[in-house]
């Protein structure tokens, strides 16, 4: 990960549903008779939504970091910026961690996804 400075992490906001995929395709999962596949997938996109969730609430929270700061004019040693800056801390360490390990999930389910079709062609060709 890239180095910033401690506690303040700017990100934007997430405004259009990303996962509308997912979303429209959910009972479709219910076809996919590999269980660890399913898991991968349905885990996949619980962290990815996490993420975004995480990210739109620190954005919130950074913005409340720079109202104190910036439009009620506390000091970064005022207990009202500390405790945010704590907050913001904690919030980026997660979203740095769920980004590590959803980039794992995602490369996991992209190796998986062949070999469950390779394996799904075998066993349609195995019936006819």
């Amino acid at each position: 990960m890239k180095e910033h400075p401690p506690g303040m992490f700017p990100t934007s906001t997430a405004q259009q549903n990303y996962f509308n995929v997912y979303d429209s395709n959910a009972a479709a999962l219910a076809k996919i008779d590999d269980p660890q596949l399913l898991n991968k997938i349905v885990s996949v996109y619980g962290h990815a939504k996490g993420l975004v969730d995480a990210m739109n609430f620190n954005y919130r929270r950074f913005e409340a970091a720079n109202r104190l700061i910036l439009t009620e004019g506390k000091g970064p040693d005022s207990q009202e910026v500390k405790n945010v800056i704590v907050e913001l801390t904690g919030l980026r360490t997660g979203i740095e961690n769920g980004l590590e390990t959803l980039h794992r999930g995602v490369d996991e389910l992209l190796a998986g996804i062949p070999k469950y079709l390779e394996e799904l062609a075998s066993n349609k060709n195995a019936d006819q």
